[in-house]
Order: C-alpha cells, then structure tokens, then sequence
C-alpha cells in the first residue's frame, strides 16, 4: 500500500509524472527520471500481488464457509460489486463520467465471480490454466477484432484500451483471472 501511494502521490505532485503502463505511451527519446522509472517499476508489483492476496483470501474465506449454503451467491455477488465500482465510482473520481474505466476493482471483481464456479477445478487444473494464459497471452495482442463489439469484448478480456464510446478498459479480465487463479491455489 506504501508503494501505490508514493506512485499515486507522484501523480498529484509531480508534473512531469507518466501516468499509464503502455510502451505505447511512451515517446522515443524523450527523458524518464530514474527516480521515476524505479518508482513506476517497483510499483508494477502491487496490482499483480492485490490480485494474488485477493484470490489467497477468497480461498481462506471459501474454505470457511465450506458446507454453508449460498456460497457461490455470496461470492458472485461479491465479485459484482467489486466490479461495479469501477464504472460507477471510479470513472467519477478520475474523469468526472468524461470517461469509463474498467481498471484493477473491475478484474478483481470479474475474476472473483468466475472463481465462484472455478474453484470446483483441481489445484493442478488451475495452476495449468493460469500458467497456459499467462504463457499464450500476448497472442492475443497479435489479433484484435476492429467490429463491435467483438472489439470492445476482446479488450475488456484480453488487451485492454478502448472499448466502445467513453469506455476504457486498463485491466482486461483474463490475464489477471490467471493471478487471482494462483492465488487461489496459494490460498489452499
């Protein structure tokens, strides 16, 4: 939590702060602090280990509840709150409604509702496929569909960007899924 806030904290005080994780963003040449660069790097850690730690406690949580009824509602209902606020609150507090982003409380969200039936998997199963989206994941990024709204689908699962109208996806569901999948396999 210490690091996101001295990143986010650069954002407010720091005028030349880079803000967004695209290579694409970045134009040749031009300076980085290393300053900025260390703190933007050692920061890329955070998202990935609230979404490991998220699918370790949904584990935990699960586990306790186990042969208690409506568990998988809970979770569900869970999972699309957390995903909700996102385009609801989020989008207010970054871009005043200007835009709508689906950004790291829409995957956690997503990937909780698909872990209410995913769990029934096996650990080895999990591992496999978390391990086999990570590894094949940038071919998705090799083909992008240009019609709606496959577009907008392929980018709010695989590739993030813009989607349809003011909608921005920064954290597409799947690659992030498979974080939250070894999580859960932790979490066991």
């Amino acid at each position: 939590m210490m690091l996101m806030t001295v990143d986010h904290a650069g954002g407010i005080f720091d005028a030349a702060h880079m803000h967004g994780d695209k290579g694409a963003t970045w134009v040749p040449g031009s300076p980085l602090p290393a300053g900025e660069f260390l703190t933007r790097w050692i920061t890329h850690l955070c998202a990935p280990t609230f979404v490991l730690l998220a699918g370790a406690s949904l584990a935990l949580s699960a586990e306790k509840r186990r042969g208690q009824p409506g568990l998988t509602r809970f979770i569900v209902t869970r999972g699309l709150l957390i995903a909700a606020l996102d385009p609801l609150w989020m989008s207010l507090g970054f871009a005043g409604y200007d835009r709508i982003v689906c950004q790291v409380l829409y995957a956690i969200g997503l990937s909780m509702v698909c872990m209410a039936y995913l769990r029934r998997f096996s650990s080895r199963t999990l591992l496999a496929l978390a391990f086999a989206i990570q590894a094949f994941g940038e071919l998705s990024a090799q083909w992008q569909p240009t019609d709606q709204p496959w577009h907008a689908l392929w980018a709010y699962l695989f590739t993030s960007g813009p989607t349809v109208g003011r909608g921005v996806c920064a954290y597409p569901l799947v690659p992030w899924l498979s974080i939250m999948m070894v999580g859960w396999v932790l979490g066991r």
